[in-house]
């Protein structure tokens, strides 16, 4: 079962997001760049707000596939979280954004957007067609 949103509890590794991603073409693909903004209604995802060590997690083990954003910033800028997964040929990855939330204010509402991938075929350096983009995630309160 995947992530749906709602009411969170405030850890150092609160899921806020969850999103899917395939790999159709005919080589590995590394994801180098992902970046994540907010949707316009959401309360701020910074560090100024209390949340902090935005990352990206695979959704099947909790490992970390990103590197860590320490103080992020909130709105339409986004963060851009570097260091991604591969995915091998027909690969799905269900992937978290996961941010320390323990500073959170409460009744913050957050809602996440995958807004760009940037990624390179592992052999042929091309870069593959992204199709679906941009996309909105669920809503997390605190």
């Amino acid at each position: 079962s995947g992530f749906g949103g709602g009411p969170a509890t405030k850890t150092s590794a609160t899921t806020i997001g969850s999103f899917i991603v395939a790999a159709s073409g005919a080589e590995e693909i590394t994801m180098s760049e992902v970046t994540i903004t907010e949707a316009s209604s959401s309360s701020g995802l910074s560090v100024t707000r209390g949340y902090k060590n935005l990352r990206l997690t695979d959704a099947s083990n909790n490992r970390t596939i990103s590197r860590t954003v320490a103080s992020p910033i909130g709105g339409a800028a986004g963060n851009l979280l570097g260091g991604g997964p591969t995915l091998k040929v027909g690969q799905t990855l269900t992937f978290n954004v996961v941010v320390d939330a323990i500073g959170a204010p409460a009744g913050d509402s957050l809602q996440t957007i995958l807004s760009i991938i940037k990624a390179e075929g592992r052999t042929s350096r091309l870069s593959p067609t992204i199709n679906g983009l941009s996309v909105t995630g669920q809503i997390v309160t605190f």
